[in-house]
């Protein structure tokens, strides 16, 4: 995926998706808006919005992620950067 340097939306959201979320959508760096909700992510919430700095909308409620609680960082980016986040 980091390969697709220039990708600006990926939505793969209720495909269905299993295992964790690939380190690699880090390297999306012209990346704003990112959808992997609904489907059976697990692991920790990745912290892609703050090496992604164009991100503006990441939704990756309804999966199994290990975090219940959104990630300090990202509340904070949230607040700070007006990033619709959904994590819960």
């Amino acid at each position: 995926m980091g390969l697709l340097r220039h990708l600006r939306q990926l939505h793969l959201n209720a495909n269905h998706i299993t295992g964790k979320v690939p380190d690699s959508l880090s390297k999306l760096a012209e990346l704003e808006s990112l959808n992997l909700s609904d489907n059976n992510l697990v692991g920790t919430v990745p912290l892609l919005a703050t090496n992604l700095q164009h991100l503006s909308l990441l939704h990756l409620a309804q999966n199994q992620f290990d975090d219940k609680i959104v990630h300090p960082d990202l509340q904070a980016l949230e607040y700070e950067l007006g990033v619709d986040l959904w994590v819960i």
